[in-house]
């Protein structure tokens, strides 16, 4: 009866968002409380200023595998969809399985900052991916932890 309560979810998860534009994503986890992922886009003169947010709100530890030292993806693409920026050509990443733990209600913030100077105006769109692989040893899906957000 949980499995299929854990799949309703998920299925309901999937159609809610790509019915909004909020910055946040909600995914069930052990126990049916969210694991929040948010995103944060600011541009500034130019500059972006990202700030990607992994919040644990259950109330046990959860502990988040990555298969190497990238954590996230970010992608910065135009109005045509032509791709201006990825974070992994601009740096490099242990290959090793990484493993981190947050604490119930703890969050984990990376940020970043993308220079804009060098690329054509704006409107921009923002791909961020959490790049975990599994949540307490559960295979999580690839695209699950995925958001786009429109900087103008």
């Amino acid at each position: 009866m949980k499995r299929h309560f854990y799949l309703f979810m998920i299925a309901l998860l999937l159609i809610l968002l790509g019915c909004g534009q909020s910055t946040n994503v909600s995914v069930p986890v052990k126990g049916g409380e969210p694991l929040t992922f948010n995103v944060d886009a600011s541009k500034i003169d130019h500059e972006l200023e990202i700030k990607v947010t992994v919040t644990n709100e259950t109330n046990e530890e959860v502990t988040l595998d990555f298969m190497s030292g990238q954590k996230y993806e970010l992608v910065l693409t135009n109005e045509s969809g032509e791709e201006l920026y990825r974070f992994s050509r601009e740096h490099m990443f242990t290959m090793a399985l990484v493993h981190e733990t947050l604490a119930p209600g703890e969050s984990k913030v990376y940020e970043e900052t993308i220079n804009l100077e060098q690329m054509e105006a704006g409107p921009y769109t923002l791909h961020a991916s959490l790049l975990v692989a599994a949540i307490n040893g559960e295979e999580v899906a690839a695209d699950t932890y995925t958001k786009s957000v429109e900087v103008k």
